[in-house]
C-alpha cells in the first residue's frame, strides 16, 4: 500500500530511504525514484556564491534536458512522496531503532570506494 509523505528540512533521498526503508542501498533508492517519477531535488540549495550559482544553473539546465537526477541534493521541501508501506526490503531491525524518527542530513557527500 502506498502512503504518503511530506518531505522536511534539508531531507535527501538517502535520508527518506533509511528513514522509511531502514536502509538506503541502491535497491531502496530505486524503490523511491520509481514510485516518485516527479520527484524534485532542491538543487539551489547548495549555491553558496555566485561560481556555485552559475554551475547550479548549468547543472539544472542539463539535469532537465536530460532527465538525470542527482540523488546527493536535498528534495525540495514540502513535496510530498510516495512510500510503499509494503515493501519487503525493509530493514526491520533499523526502523525498531529510529523508530519515526525524521531523518534529515542535508546534503549527502559522495562516497570514494
Amino acid at each position: 500500500m502506498m502512503i504518503s509523505i511530506s518531505i522536511q528540512g534539508e531531507q535527501t533521498l538517502f535520508d527518506i530511504a533509511i528513514q522509511e526503508y531502514g536502509k538506503a542501498d541502491y535497491e531502496a533508492l530505486w524503490k523511491l525514484l520509481d514510485d516518485n517519477p516527479d520527484i524534485a531535488f532542491d538543487y539551489k540549495a547548495m549555491q553558496t556564491d555566485a561560481v556555485a550559482e552559475e554551475r547550479v544553473l548549468v547543472d539544472n539546465y542539463e539535469i532537465i534536458e536530460s532527465g538525470f537526477k542527482d540523488i546527493a541534493y536535498p528534495l525540495t521541501e514540502g513535496q510530498s512522496i510516495n512510500i510503499d508501506s509494503d515493501y519487503s526490503g525493509k530493514d526491520n531491525n533499523v526502523l525498531k531503532q529510529i523508530e519515526g524518527s525524521v531523518i534529515a542530513t542535508g546534503y549527502a557527500e559522495p562516497i570514494n570506494n
